[in-house]
């Protein structure tokens, strides 16, 4: 009853509103835990069935939108709802087919499969074996030498240089979201939809102060390559 690769007891469920446990997508993907949160999905940490790999399933779940009952897999959008599902739905396969275009970069997430099940979207990627840039200092205590920094945010640059040129946007880098992989390099973690940085308040992720540029605040919050690029010069410095 427990996972050899996160330790997780199958027989404690994932909180409400996430798939239980042990539920199988599409004959082949095994759910495991939680690992995220966020305002238009929930993460889990997964395998496949078939190759025995460890995964990362991101399934499009904004839960302001959407309802499940505990023991029925597939989402119910609430009343009024339809028309924001759809074009956020739409917005998340758009994300991630882009994301799966550069999945040979290793700042990225390697996308394995993107399906569509009980009523919504799935991302599946590699899972990465990493701890967060916040989580990273809170052990070390210490801050990064020049030289060091230099080389590690150089590919992450490089990176977001090649999703702006695709139109990708990541909107919430800071310290939480970039992580420190046991390759030793950075990671860009945690994307959302478009709509999680504008007026859309269902789906709204709010800025990080110190890291937010000043036009993710407010009512009129607008995204822009400028956002990211100011995000990672302040987690930079």
């Amino acid at each position: 009853n427990v996972c050899p690769e996160c330790f997780y007891n199958i027989e404690t469920e994932n909180n409400s509103p996430a798939l239980k446990a042990g539920t199988i997508l599409s004959g082949r993907y095994l759910i495991g835990k939680v690992l995220n949160f966020a305002n238009d999905s929930i993460t889990y940490i997964g395998r496949d069935l078939y190759s025995d790999t460890v995964l990362s399933i991101v399934e499009f779940f904004p839960s302001k939108i959407l309802t499940r009952e505990n023991d029925d897999c597939n989402i119910t959008v609430k009343l009024g709802y339809d028309t924001m599902f759809e074009n956020c739905r739409e917005s998340f396969l758009s994300l991630w087919r882009g994301l799966d275009m550069f999945k040979s970069d290793v700042c990225l997430p390697n996308v394995e499969q993107i399906i569509e099940s009980n009523g919504t979207v799935y991302a599946i990627s590699v899972y990465l074996d990493s701890i967060s840039l916040k989580a990273y200092f809170d052990e070390t205590k210490k801050p990064l030498s020049w030289a060091r920094a230099h080389s590690a945010f150089k590919p992450v640059l490089a990176c977001l240089q090649k999703l702006h040129s695709a139109g990708i946007m990541h909107g919430n880098i800071s310290p939480s979201t970039i992580h420190v992989g046991s390759d030793g390099k950075l990671h860009i973690m945690t994307f959302s939809i478009p709509q999680c940085y504008s007026s859309v308040e269902e789906l709204r992720v709010r800025p990080v102060p110190g890291f937010s540029p000043i036009e993710l605040f407010g009512e009129n919050a607008s995204l822009s390559a400028a956002s990211d690029v100011y995000s990672v010069m302040a987690l930079l410095y």
